[in-house]
């Protein structure tokens, strides 16, 4: 089965599931989350029914993809035109990444691999020393001792400071580092 969603429908998606910034992803991004939704979905806890419904669509799809985003005049003049075809950005599911939606979690063994392995809104993997730091981002300036001190932690997270600002999910000023607004 093919399924083609707009971008919009697929970012207010990964919104629901926690990730705050995926609006300022591109496509890239966007396509490469698409392809990791099993795993989110395995310990999102989503509360919308139709949020539900259409995750499950898109895991059980054989090939998903994203519509172009048109304007209003581009949209009349494309109904116009019968030949012509929206762009579509067309992902292909492999085998393994269909097998990873039938993993079940063994109990007894408590292993887990990396794509088992879930992840916070900013990316990094729950229960890590950036995870903690994220934990600790707020809207309100803080200076990354304090972030440290609140974490619990040592050392320097300057270097994660630093990718989280080229992602565009925290801002830097003369105050500290806080969440984009």
């Amino acid at each position: 089965m093919k399924l083609t969603l707009k971008r919009k429908t697929f970012v207010k998606l990964f919104e629901v599931l926690g990730f705050k910034t995926a609006e300022t992803w591109d496509d890239k991004k966007l396509l490469s989350n698409i392809k990791k939704l099993p795993e989110f979905a395995a310990t999102a806890k989503v509360k919308s029914p139709k949020a539900r419904k259409l995750l499950k669509s898109i895991i059980n799809a054989d090939e998903v993809g994203i519509k172009a985003e048109e304007t209003a005049v581009e949209e009349a003049e494309a109904t116009k035109k019968t030949s012509s075809k929206k762009k579509k950005t067309v992902i292909k599911k492999t085998a393994a990444k269909a097998d990873t939606k039938k993993k079940t979690i063994d109990t007894k063994k408590k292993t887990t691999t990396k794509s088992d392995t879930a992840l916070d809104a900013f990316g990094s993997r729950l229960g890590s020393n950036n995870a903690k730091i994220n934990k600790c981002l707020s809207k309100k300036p803080k200076k990354m001792s304090q972030l440290i001190k609140e974490a619990n932690l040592s050392g320097t997270y300057y270097e994660h400071a630093k990718s989280l600002i080229e992602k565009k999910f925290i801002i830097k000023s003369k105050e500290g580092y806080s969440l984009k607004k």
